[in-house]
């Protein structure tokens, strides 16, 4: 079941201190897992600086970009012609979910994918109905219609590894 997280007014969202002190400009990472509750309330919050990965995948998640520029010229150019180049290619797909290769720091039950677009994947801040229904089906066949909720968001396009093309991080969590 998707959970909608938007609020009214993200800024009068309370975030708790210790959320807030996770994660620091001035180092790579987080120091612990978030819970469904803490993805909920960044979610509704709009506060996607907090979300981050444990520090040592952090830094292979870095390193990984780092040989990727090296090899390829760009993320963009990767993205475009390695890891999306079937999708990007095939008239008949609109979405593709896939397992996030770099997950946020999540506890086991939850999964992160990236839902990528070939058109917009959003109306205001929730999913469109053709967006959603196509997560919801990806869902569906990994845990079984019923069995998980997710949330989704969108990173602002500061936050963005690649901001060319349309993609939503999908936080699903098995029932």
């Amino acid at each position: 079941m998707f959970v909608d997280v938007t609020v009214p007014d993200p800024a009068a969202v309370a975030i708790p201190e210790a959320m807030i002190n996770m994660k620091s400009p001035s180092w790579l990472g987080v120091n612990r897992t978030f819970t469904w509750e803490e993805m909920q309330l960044i979610g509704s919050a709009r506060r996607f600086t907090l979300v981050g990965r444990i520090t040592p995948d952090e830094i292979t998640y870095q390193a990984h970009l780092d040989s990727i520029r090296k090899e390829h010229g760009s993320i963009l150019n990767y993205m475009l012609q390695v890891r999306l180049a079937d999708f990007l290619n095939d008239n008949k797909a609109e979405y593709l979910v896939v397992p996030n290769d770099f997950p946020y720091a999540m506890p086991e039950d939850m999964v992160h994918y990236v839902a990528w677009s070939k058109k917009g994947l959003f109306t205001g801040d929730l999913p469109s109905a053709e967006a959603k229904e196509s997560i919801e089906a990806c869902l569906d066949k990994l845990y079984g219609a019923g069995n998980y909720d997710w949330i989704w968001f969108i990173n602002q396009p500061h936050l963005q590894t690649i901001p060319d093309v349309y993609h939503a991080h999908v936080i699903a969590k098995r029932h």
